[in-house]
């Protein structure tokens, strides 16, 4: 269940979605049979980190910002292979060093998910204009892409086309972090708030204007412990352990909520939800703890009450009375009626995630951005905006990401087993089967002719190493193989193979697939 829906987020044929834009909900099929962890996207990329720590990106690829080589005759095809389909290519740069000149060609967009065989595995990622930043499972931050405002905190501005350490978050255990336009901003697991990257308007909280080209801790929050930062173009969102909102940057829209149109360079309190102001629409004022924030052009925030808030001036998104928009300060959307539990946004539309599972959007229609193509939207009178819930399908939401002008959706995933006890049964039938037709030659291992254990083959289904088509000869080797070394004391040690963790995420799905069927036709 994972559906994109875009503008123009590139200009292709074959973007996807077909020649033309997208208008409507597109399944990316591509991603149907993995177990997804999370996504994230930009107004030029899009990429998505499955349970097995693999990513998956797509999108723009001008400054690098997905860390292969789609120049074209080099690597501008969704298989593996050359522009000519003569050999097989890794999807990676030939570099002699990580800050590269990318000579010789422009680098083509990716026009659907492509597998990215990164050196090690990624735990969370996060996309800006033009370039990648990642906590990898070694507890380190890297980042690539453009780096023209040094928004990659490497210490200079040379664009990068491959991970690169930023050396200065180093020692530090990062709980989350946030790209923006130009700049970016990581959470400390003891709540220190560091930024970096293009300082204009104070977007940085550094008290001045200027670019840091390192990240440095926002020393008026020392005193706050900060479990949230959201990067908006030209501002900044934080929250707080306590429930506290903090804005700075850009206010020339009144996306600070502090009911001015004054840029603050460093963090300020949106007074509005502690005071009760953000509820005065209610019966009796009360203070409002945020549990997070997003941001564009605008500012957006989910209560511990579910509500959502929105603050900044805009004619799509914001708030459908010009009287309420002119407050410049946090408001409840008169008509969302639904308990909310996520909220992202774009340039002019944006997407709330309902307890329910529903998943609702408002704003602009044109170029498809809200996939509500063909269905009925309520418009709000003297608003320009429309709202409409998304039609998944009977799937329900799981996560949400905005780019500029298009939208996508994660839904959940629900697995065929309740509990291991189940799981194993249908191991246990299945290698009854295995054993049953090794004998005949048709599953062993071609090169060493082995059979495997009854042990080696439940480690391994356990974990689901398992592709998406047993009987495909390269396929069931390379599962084979994977089965034999779980009966290894030191498989769990191997050096870590991004190309393995793309058929292990495969795997995922299609072991659920197959064990099903087995209960289905009563075989198990």
């Amino acid at each position: 269940g994972f559906y994109k829906w875009v503008q123009a987020l590139w200009v292709s044929p074959g973007a996807g979605a077909g020649s033309e834009e997208s208008k409507d909900r597109l399944p990316i099929e591509v991603l149907d049979s993995m177990l997804l962890e999370s996504l994230v996207s930009s107004s030029t990329h899009v990429m998505v980190l499955t349970r097995r720590n693999s990513v998956f990106a797509w999108g723009e690829n001008t400054h690098g910002q997905l860390s292969m080589d789609t120049r074209p005759g080099m690597n501008n095809s969704s298989n593996g292979t050359t522009s000519n389909g003569s050999t097989p290519a890794t999807g990676r740069f030939n570099r002699s060093s990580s800050v590269m000149k990318n000579s010789g060609g422009v680098n083509a967009p990716v026009l659907a998910p492509r597998f990215l065989p990164l050196p090690e595995q990624i735990l969370q990622l996060g996309c800006g204009d033009g370039f990648t930043v990642a906590l990898t499972q070694a507890g380190v931050m890297k980042a690539w892409g453009l780096n023209d405002f040094a928004q990659l905190g490497l210490e200079d501005s040379e664009t990068r086309f491959s991970p690169t350490l930023i050396v200065a978050l180093r020692d530090l255990s990062i709980s989350m972090f946030s790209c923006g336009k130009a700049h970016s901003g990581a959470v400390t697991t003891d709540g220190q708030l560091f930024m970096w990257g293009k300082g204009e308007n104070g977007r940085l909280g550094h008290t001045t204007v200027a670019v840091k080209s390192t990240p440095r801790v926002v020393r008026s929050l020392n005193n706050e412990h900060i479990v949230q930062v959201a990067c908006g173009q030209v501002h900044t969102l934080g929250v707080t352990k306590e429930g506290l909102c903090y804005a700075w940057g850009y206010g020339g829209n009144g996306a600070l909520g502090n009911g001015d149109t004054q840029d603050q360079l460093k963090p300020t309190e949106v007074e509005a939800f502690r005071d009760g102001r953000a509820t005065k629409d209610s019966r009796k004022m009360y203070r409002v703890k945020i549990k997070e924030v997003a941001a564009f052009n605008v500012s957006m925030a989910v209560g511990e009450d579910k509500c959502l808030y929105v603050w900044g001036d805009s004619e799509w998104i914001s708030h459908p009375n010009p009287t309420e928009r002119a407050q410049m300060i946090p408001l409840r959307l008169s008509w969302v009626k639904d308990e909310v539990t996520q909220v992202k946004c774009g340039a002019q539309h944006a997407l709330y995630l309902a307890a329910s599972g529903a998943v609702m959007g408002w704003g602009n229609p044109h170029g498809g951005r809200l996939g509500t193509e063909g269905q009925d939207t309520r418009p709000i009178q003297g608003w320009a905006g429309v709202y409409s819930y998304l039609n998944l399908k009977g799937e329900q939401g799981a996560s949400l990401a905005c780019g500029e002008h298009h939208s996508v959706v994660m839904c959940k995933q629900v697995p065929y087993f309740a509990n291991n006890e189940l799981l194993d049964k249908a191991l246990t039938s299945l290698y009854e089967w295995y054993i049953a037709w090794a004998g005949c030659g048709i599953i062993t291992n071609a090169s060493s002719g082995a059979h495997l254990s009854r042990q080696g083959w439940m480690e391994l289904g356990r974990v689901a190493h398992l592709t998406d088509n047993l009987m495909l000869p390269h396929i069931w080797d390379t599962w084979f193989d994977w089965c034999m070394q779980a009966q290894e004391p030191l498989a769990p040690t191997k050096e870590y193979n991004p190309h393995l963790s793309k058929h292990m995420d495969m795997g995922d799905r299609a072991l659920q697939t197959i064990t099903f069927e087995y209960f289905r036709c009563g075989l198990v």
